[in-house]
């Protein structure tokens, strides 16, 4: 299944705070996530990352969830400009990632975007 990328509000005056990113995957049931959000991310980062440990910059996380979607609501944009909220999701099953070799697959990560306006 896609992963696909709500943001609310997806635009208003400067400073625009508070804004939520909500990703949700249509899979079935007896999958597990992890989930990262990036409030401002127009280049795709390189998955899978490196390592134990992500290497890459997340705003907000929530790991190794079963939960379809994932909401994080602490994006804050200061100025006018557009915006590329995004977010990167690794499917998995079993119990870990690393040790199922999950983690370094590339085809288990999927990304969605969505542009955030602030006049």
């Amino acid at each position: 299944g896609a992963v696909s990328l709500t943001v609310i509000p997806s635009s208003g005056p400067a400073p625009l705070n508070g804004v939520s990113l909500r990703a949700s995957v249509g899979d079935p049931a007896g999958w597990k996530y992890y989930y990262y959000f990036f409030c401002n991310s127009p280049n795709a980062p390189a998955v899978p990352p490196g390592g134990s440990n992500p290497p890459f910059s997340n705003n907000g996380s929530e790991l190794a969830t079963s939960s379809t979607t994932a909401n994080y609501s602490n994006c804050n944009y200061p100025s006018a400009g557009t915006y590329t909220g995004r977010t990167a999701v690794l499917k998995y099953q079993g119990s870990d990632p690393f040790s199922t070799g999950a983690w370094f697959v590339s085809s288990n990560w999927r990304q969605a975007t969505k542009t955030v306006t602030v006049q």
